[in-house]
Formats: C-alpha cells, structure tokens, sequence
C-alpha cells in the first residue's frame, strides 16, 4: 500500500489549471502578453494595470495554497522566528522547469532528490549535507547562464538585423 499526500495531488492538479489558463484561454494570453513587452501588450488593447494586478493575485493565491499545504500537511505548526528557504528553492524551481508548469515538476523532484539525499548521505558515508546546496547552486547558476546566453545572442541577432536595415 502507498500513501500519496493530499498536497502532491493538490499540487499536479494545480499544475494541469495553471497549464490551462496560460495555454487555452484568453486571460492567460493577455498575461503572457503583458510579461513579454507592457508596451505591445498595451499597443494590442490589453489592460496592462488590469493584467499585472491579475498575475500578482494568481501568484499570491498559488503561494498561499502551497503554505496551506505545507504547514497543514508537513508541519504541525508555524514556528516563530524560523523562516525555510522554500520560496528561495521556488525561484530556482522556476529557472531549471523554464517557466513551464510541467517542467517545474520535474525540476521539483530534481531539487528534492538533491536535498533529501544528501541527509542520507551524511549518514550512510560522512558527506557534508551542504553539498546539496553547492550542487543546488551550480545547477541554478548554469540555469542562469543559459538564461543569460539566449538573452545576448537575440540581443545581438536583433542589433545586426537593424544594422543590416540601415546599411540597405
């Protein structure tokens, strides 16, 4: 027999709305409209104010349901002055699943296999639990760099393309 916490289904089910809503409606267009270019997006008719207080209460909302479902599920209580770094692992979450609602699952279980194993191998073979978050770390900045790279290679594609332009 095996148990499935009701926060992973709750989770996987939160995954498949959020896919929908930015895929296969017009609200999630407009808000990825809005984060790609405020200006285009305003240019095309779209709300911008409208959309961006949208995205920030989604964003609220979907940050509340996991801290429901962490503190409801995991921990018995809130413990003062004890702050987890879950929202800093978010970020990371985010950058490796490339903002994709099914690629941050499966980075999800990447960056929690790292940190769970590495309290196994503390105890089974004397490696410092810290590895884990240089690992964590070197795989967020590689992450970033990727990131980065794409960014300055379009840059660069778009600048010779307006160069090209004015020389015709």
């Amino acid at each position: 027999k095996m148990d499935i916490p009701l926060g992973i289904i709750l989770a996987l089910l939160t995954v498949v709305a959020v896919w929908f809503l930015l895929e296969k409606t017009k609200l999630g267009y407009e808000l990825k409209a809005v984060g790609y270019s405020r200006s285009a997006a305003k240019y095309a008719g779209i709300k911008v104010g409208r959309s961006m207080v949208l995205s920030m209460t989604i964003s609220g909302a979907l940050a509340g349901l996991a801290g429901v479902t962490y503190y409801l599920g995991y921990v018995g209580s809130i413990q003062p002055k004890v702050l987890i770094s879950t929202g800093f692992d978010a970020i990371a979450v985010s950058l490796l699943g490339n903002n994709n609602p099914f690629g941050i699952v499966f980075s999800t279980m990447l960056i929690t296999l790292i940190s769970k194993g590495s309290t196994y191998m503390k105890s089974a073979a004397g490696v410092d639990a810290e590895i884990a978050s240089v690992i964590t770390g070197i795989i967020l900045l590689f992450s970033a760099c990727n990131a980065y790279i794409k960014w300055k290679m379009e840059r660069n594609r778009r600048e010779k393309t307006n160069k090209t332009k004015e020389d015709k």
